[in-house]
């Protein structure tokens, strides 16, 4: 049963992860696409946008992915760092790995879709949220 109820808040948290990180993607999009409407540099919209999309981010991945406390010791800043090699790494991917191994630019693209966010998911779940993530049995109550 114990078992049962882990693999069962597990998958709770994965799904509450990805619905999450599809908002974030249409943070990120209508936050570009309004900031340029409004006309901002390409740029600036980008910058402005990517930060909206982080900050919602980071309250979403809290207060419902993880159900953590909304503050704790250190937890923003360990969420920065992973944002932070989240975004090293795909710029690893698609300016030197890809290139390097003769992926397509698009071939690239798709490893950093497939790979950031597992990467991501494994770092909150085991570093960044790792004080709110209890036992199985606790953290299922429905």
């Amino acid at each position: 049963m114990r078992a049962r109820a882990a693999l069962r808040a597990e998958i709770g948290r994965t799904l509450r992860f990805a619905v999450v990180g599809a908002s974030v993607t249409a943070t990120y999009a209508a936050g570009y696409a309004g900031l340029r409407w409004l006309g901002t540099a390409p740029w600036a919209a980008s910058a402005l946008a990517f930060a909206m999309a982080i900050a919602w981010q980071y309250r979403a991945q809290t207060a419902w992915t993880f159900r953590a406390p909304s503050r704790a010791p250190g937890r923003a800043r360990r969420f920065g760092v992973t944002v932070a090699a989240g975004l090293v790494v795909a710029s690893a991917i698609t300016g030197w790995i890809g290139p390097a191994t003769g992926l397509s630019e698009a071939g690239a693209v798709a490893g950093v879709i497939l790979w950031v966010p597992v990467q991501n998911y494994l770092i909150f779940r085991f570093w960044v949220y790792r004080d709110a993530v209890r036992a199985p049995a606790d953290r299922v109550t429905r």
